[in-house]
């Protein structure tokens, strides 16, 4: 991290995690700030990385196809979404479903 955040220093770069580990940023708030992350992901984005990418270079995320927030647990083990300046979740994705699937008769 040190690395990345050295090569970026004076640009306007920004750095997005993501990924199965990036839930541990709900309960390390402290790294986020540490590492200078700018934007956590939380959830798939395979549909949506190219326009997540996009809005974050033009500094303007749109609300209806991301929610700001990420998704944890609260103290009687109930998921729930917090708020938080730089985590996002899509709104919505398109994936296939089962009975979207054809196969050979």
């Amino acid at each position: 991290m040190a690395k990345i955040n050295a090569i970026r220093q004076g640009k306007k770069a920004k750095l997005v995690v993501g990924g199965p580990g990036v839930w541990e940023f709900a309960i390390l708030r402290d790294e986020v700030e540490k590492n200078h992350i700018d934007y956590i992901f939380q959830g798939e984005a395979d549909d949506v990385a190219p326009l997540l990418f996009e809005q974050i270079a033009e500094d303007s995320i749109d609300t209806s196809v991301f929610f700001n927030g990420y998704w944890t647990y609260d103290e009687n083990f109930r998921k729930v979404m917090k708020k938080d300046r730089c985590s996002w979740h899509a709104a919505s994705r398109s994936r296939p479903t089962r009975s979207s699937r054809r196969y050979p008769p």
